[in-house]
């Protein structure tokens, strides 16, 4: 069972049922510019709040959304499997540029001079909340849904380990024709 974040900032709420449709999302939030004391506020208020936008968390709330259509159960399997790379893929361009951005601000004693509140403290807190259930409910959708009905067509992801030697051969030709070029 993929798991339903309870934080906001995070997928807009989804519904999970037995019937195979699996999924109606919520209308997505939209983020605005903020005026009330952000300092003060909970995330779920900051998610929800119409006076607030983040370019951070924006991005989270858009990273939701593609990672939807990989937890959506209408969703072909191979288009799922697409949604959730490209899932990973964002994140991880995520973390090297705006959350590696976040700390070397932080390092140099920089804030959000047009936002106040939204220190680099406070946004890393709240991109950190974020997505560490996305990453749950990325994990749980790969490895508990879309793997097992992969396999179900005979499509496996293997460790190196259960490879026949021919085709640990062909892998290893493959890497340094394809990966490691000379």
């Amino acid at each position: 069972m993929i798991p339903t974040p309870a934080a906001p900032c995070l997928p807009p709420t989804w519904h999970f049922s037995s019937a195979s449709s699996g999924i109606a999302p919520s209308p997505p939030r939209l983020l605005a510019r903020p005026e009330p004391d952000l300092t003060r506020m909970t995330l779920d208020q900051l998610c929800n709040s119409e006076d607030v936008y983040n370019r951070e968390l924006s991005w989270l709330d858009f990273n939701w959304r593609v990672l939807h259509e990989a937890v959506d159960q209408r969703t072909p399997l191979l288009e799922r499997l697409k949604f959730i790379s490209i899932t990973s893929s964002n994140l991880d361009e995520y973390f090297s540029k705006r959350v590696g951005g976040l700390k070397r601000q932080r390092a140099a004693g920089m804030a959000n001079l047009m936002l106040d509140g939204w220190t680099p403290d406070v946004q890393l807190s709240l991109i950190a909340q974020s997505v560490r259930d996305m990453v749950a409910v990325e994990s749980a959708c790969l490895h508990e849904d879309i793997l097992p009905a992969l396999a179900e067509h005979g499509v496996r992801v293997l460790n190196y380990a259960e490879l026949t030697a021919p085709q640990k051969e062909k892998l290893k030709a493959y890497y340094l024709k394809e990966v490691y070029r000379s």
